[in-house]
This record gives C-alpha cells, structure tokens and sequence, in this order.
C-alpha cells in the first residue's frame, strides 16, 4: 500500500511536471513565433532599404555626371567671359580715348568762345569774323561728333537650323536670326562687308549633331583664317565649340563662315550656331 501511494505521489508529480514544461514550450513557441513576425518585418525592411538604397545610388551617378556636364559648361562660359572681357577692356580704351578727343575739343572751343567774346567787346569791327571762327568750331565739333557715331559697326546673328555639307564644296552658312546689324552684314549672302579701314573682331560658335564631326571656318576675302572643329569621338550628346579671332581690314573686304564639306552643324529655335562681329576702332588703311 505504501508503494502504491508512492507511485501515485511520483506519477503526480510528473504529470505535473509535464504540464510545466508543456507550458513553457507553449510559452516559447510564442515568443519564437514572434521573434520570427520580427525576423520577416526586418527582411521586408531590409528589402525596401536596399530598393532605396539603389534608387540613392542611381540618383548620386545621375547628379554627378550631371555636375560634371556642368563644370565643363562653365568652363567654357569661362573662357568666354574672359575674352569678352579683354575686348570690353579694348572697346573701354577706344571709346575713353575717344571722349578725351572730345572733351579736348569742347575746352578748346569754350577757350576760343570766351577769347572771341573778350574781342568782340575791345572790336566791335570784327564782329563778323568772330562769328565765323564760332560757326566754324560748332562745325569741327559737330563733324568729329558724327565721326564718333559713324564708326559703330556691330551685328550679331544665329542660325535656326542645323546645316549639312553633302557636296564636293563647302557651304557658307547663312544665319537668318538677326539680333544686332548696325551695317556690314548681308542676310542673303552671309557676308560681312566692312563699311571703314580698321581693326574688327569676330566670335563665332557651333554644335555638333551628337556623334557627328563639325569643321566651321572663317575666312577673309575667301582666304581661311582659322576654324574650329569638333570630334565627338565615342559622345552621345551635343557638344559645342567657340572661336574668335581680331583682323585688320580694308574697307570693302568680306569675312564670313563656312562648313567644311562632308560636314554637319546642329542648330534649332534655342540658336545654338552663332556669328558675331565688331568694329574696335578706325584705321587710315
């Protein structure tokens, strides 16, 4: 009897011992399950991060060529800046020197008016020949005025359409947008006539139809001067190029550009090819 009781007791106890460890695996079966729910929300947002982390990716590339795209732009427009600055810097000399002259002259004739007036005062006789001498200084004054005006020779122009060079001869290019032709430039023929002797400068510019090579030249009188070129090799996008260049002519001459045969320039509405030129100042040629 007192071993039954003991069997009982021990069969007791492991029953209940039973039901603990059932409890505590049921209870660790719900914590694995949700450290698992854990594991597969983190796998999911490990997932987007690695999505945004490759969209970040792409972004950084995308920005950093077009920063690169950017600089080189900039550079140019550098470039540019710089020697618009030189010829500013010249047109600023010419046109102080100029001034001077004037000023020099407007003294000299308030001089002359003031002495003629002391004159006119002591000799009322010469009256008539003071008035003359006035008149004539009005008119050189008056007449190195227009000569001032007339030395304004500028234009500017662009081309609206891309242009190709298909035959055995190379074309002039004729630009048909017009901003500035204060003389000097033909819209029909593409030549620029200088109006006076004198030194000018020229600035030209083109694109490249993408993966297309573009020779550009400027000539005088149908002699080249020089040319700009471009050789996209392996690019995929547009690429410009700018030239500039001063020359001293005779009244008469022409300058105007050319594409080289076999060639092909791009240009649209945003007037991408351009020809620019200036008188800088007078000469006795």
């Amino acid at each position: 009897m007192w071993g039954l009781s003991v069997l009982l007791y021990t069969l007791i106890m492991l029953f209940t011992s039973i039901v603990s460890e059932e409890d505590i695996i049921s209870k660790l079966q719900s914590k694995l399950a949700t450290l698992e729910q854990r594991i597969s929300t983190a796998e999911v947002q490990f997932q987007q991060c690695q999505v945004k982390h490759t969209t970040t990716e792409r972004s950084l590339t995308a920005a950093f060529n077009q920063l690169k795209q950017t600089q080189a732009e900039l550079s140019d427009n550098r470039n540019k800046l710089i020697a618009l600055t030189k010829t500013n810097t010249k047109l600023t000399s010419a046109s102080f020197q100029l001034s001077q002259r004037v000023s020099s002259t407007e003294v000299d004739l308030q001089k002359v008016q003031t002495q003629l007036l002391q004159a006119s005062i002591a000799r009322q006789t010469n009256t008539i020949s003071t008035n003359d001498k006035i008149g004539k200084l009005h008119q050189t004054v008056n007449d190195l005025r227009r000569e001032i005006q007339s030395t304004h020779v500028a234009f500017s122009v662009g081309r609206t359409s891309s242009l190709a060079a298909d035959g055995s001869n190379d074309v002039t290019i004729i630009y048909d947008k017009v901003w500035l032709n204060d003389g000097g430039y033909n819209v029909h023929s593409g030549h620029f006539t200088a109006p006076y002797s004198g030194v000018y400068i020229f600035l030209y510019d083109t694109f490249n139809d993408k993966k297309t090579e573009v020779d550009v030249k400027l000539l005088l009188n149908g002699i080249f001067i020089n040319a700009i070129h471009i050789n996209p090799v392996q690019m995929d996008h547009y690429a410009g190029v700018s030239g500039s260049t001063a020359l001293e002519l005779h009244k008469g001459d022409n300058v105007w550009t050319s594409l080289g045969k076999g060639f092909r320039l791009y240009s649209d509405g945003n007037v991408l090819s351009r020809f620019t030129g200036f008188m800088l100042y007078k000469t006795n040629n």
